[in-house]
């Protein structure tokens, strides 16, 4: 009955908005600790990739979650479930598409995928951190 009545177009505006909070919230206490280290501003911003990956996977994932997915697990079958793994599996595939265009070495894109799989991890067991 609650999916007959309810509009899930109106849930697409919330991934947007937490995936920007999260994706400015990085990039200041990035850019605070770098001023407090330094004593110059940082020019550069990061995970741009990981931010549109994300934002697009968990949009996908509220609007198909009646999507080929439920057909495997029941638990897909939620919007928000639906929208989590997408958004999870965007934010990585826009990392990784943001790292093979800057050309990074090979070191350095294994340390920093492991940093924000790290961050990611923390975000996710702890929504209210």
């Amino acid at each position: 009955m609650a999916h007959e009545v309810i509009d899930y177009e109106w849930g697409l505006f919330y991934p947007s908005v937490f995936g920007f909070s999260l994706w400015q919230a990085f990039n200041k206490a990035k850019s605070i600790n770098f001023k407090n280290d330094y004593n110059r501003e940082l020019k550069k911003v990061y995970l741009t990739g990981c931010l549109f990956g994300m934002v697009a996977g968990m949009n996908m994932g509220i609007y198909w979650y009646h999507g080929f997915l439920s057909n495997y697990c029941k638990c897909f079958d939620s919007p928000v479930i639906s929208g989590l793994f997408y958004g999870f599996t965007g934010a990585i595939l826009g990392f990784l598409i943001e790292a093979f265009t800057k050309k990074s070495s090979k070191k350095t894109l294994i340390s920093h995928f492991h940093s924000n799989l790290l961050i990611t991890n923390y975000l996710l067991l702890n929504p209210f951190f």
